[in-house]
């Protein structure tokens, strides 16, 4: 067992947990717009490619059949080359995994009295996980990206502490349980 976490060493922890935090909800954004995309341009195609299947059936010469045709074609064809269904998919797959980072800063923090580890060990392997999930992260889409670089812009630095911009650390911990 590891020696207790000082207030001040969790503290530290609060911009790992909003920097995983933000790129959770960026991601989770970016998957339900994509999913958004796929089931827009999936479920005209289906519908009309069963129409067009009915009408086919009955001679017609207004060439609506070859219209309907070229509708669903064109709207499987943008799907399948933007690949929505495939992007919403992997979005929400970094969503999770960086849900599940927010989630274990906030289980450490939690146990901070009695640690596992020790608070620089937690540091390097929460170090590694992060750079595993954004490794494998899909690129966001330009507005979604540019909301997170404005929530990165707020986040608490290292460098506070140096330039004397740190808030209180009594501030800087939103959770504090004494056991």
């Amino acid at each position: 067992m590891a020696d207790a976490w000082t207030v001040e060493e969790t503290a530290k922890l609060e911009r790992w947990w909003k920097t995983a935090a933000t790129r959770r909800d960026a991601h989770f954004r970016a998957s339900s717009l994509n999913n958004t995309l796929n089931k827009g341009l999936e479920l005209p195609s289906i519908v009309v490619g069963s129409i067009t299947s009915t009408i086919a059936l009955q001679p017609r010469e207004d060439g609506l059949v070859a219209y309907l045709s070229i509708f669903t074609t064109t709207c499987m064809a943008v799907n399948t080359f933007m690949r929505f269904g495939g992007k919403a998919a992997e979005h929400m797959a970094t969503s999770k995994a960086y849900g599940s980072l927010a989630r274990s800063i906030e289980s450490a923090v939690l146990r901070r009295a009695a640690p596992s580890v020790p608070f620089t060990d937690y540091i390097v392997d929460l170090s590694e996980k992060f750079d595993e999930v954004a490794k494998a992260r899909p690129a966001l889409p330009m507005y979604i990206r540019a909301r997170l670089n404005e929530q990165n812009a707020q986040l608490p630095t290292v460098f506070g502490e140096l330039k004397g911009d740190a808030p209180e650390v009594e501030d800087a911990v939103a959770i504090d349980v004494v056991t």
